[in-house]
């Protein structure tokens, strides 16, 4: 089994029924979140393995199996996917600004998952990197308006090195 899937904090609740974490982790007492959308949202899935060769960065090998694991987890929860595959930065800001785009007032939350390479406060696309925030940026209340009031969620599991690409260098130095 892949290091995601172990320390995945779901997989006590892996044979857990959808609708029963629902009530009890989402719609609690405490909640301030509505939990009456005709669905809990959108999962959108990044998944960067291979990477041009002029970001002197390796495959990342293992992790299919952690997008599959993530995939099914968020299908258990009633998400549904958009899976993707490689994507360069640009196509990684346009597929998170058309998702951010789309109406999600019918839906509960959004949720992403970004699978690449990366640092603190960066993340690769195949071709370069991109500073999270601003991967992020589409979702704030001023441009998501659908989604205000609502969560939203990204994990971000990235293997770390010592890059020296300049979006690295210029978050390591805010």
């Amino acid at each position: 089994q892949s290091a995601l899937h172990e320390s995945f904090p779901l997989r006590i609740f892996r044979n857990t029924a959808p609708a029963l974490l629902h009530s009890t982790f989402i719609s609690g007492a405490q909640n301030p979140y509505r939990t009456d959308f005709p669905s809990v949202g959108v999962c959108l899935l990044i998944n960067n393995k291979n990477f041009y060769s002029s970001t002197r960065m390796g495959k990342r090998h293992g992790t299919d199996v952690d997008a599959a694991a993530v995939k099914k987890t968020f299908e258990n929860l009633g998400y549904t996917m958009m899976v993707f595959q490689d994507l360069t930065v640009k196509e990684m800001k346009e597929k998170l600004q058309s998702v951010a785009e789309e109406d999600h007032s019918k839906r509960a939350s959004f949720v992403c998952v970004i699978l690449s390479h990366g640092d603190e406060g960066v993340i690769f696309g195949t071709d370069g990197c991109e500073e999270l925030d601003v991967l992020t940026r589409y979702f704030k209340g001023d441009k998501c308006k659908t989604l205000v009031g609502k969560p939203k969620l990204f994990f971000i599991q990235v293997s770390l090195g010592s890059f020296e690409l300049p979006c690295v260098r210029n978050a390591r130095h805010k």
